[in-house]
């Protein structure tokens, strides 16, 4: 996804590695 780098980095510290399957549908329809 084109996200900030700050983001990803701040979800990968949390521990998110992966969506899941509704997110890996829904993220795309935020960011347009």
């Amino acid at each position: 996804y084109k996200c900030k780098p700050r983001l990803l980095q701040n979800l990968s510290e949390l521990g998110f590695k992966e969506p899941t399957p509704i997110q890996r549908q829904a993220i795309p329809v935020l960011l347009s």
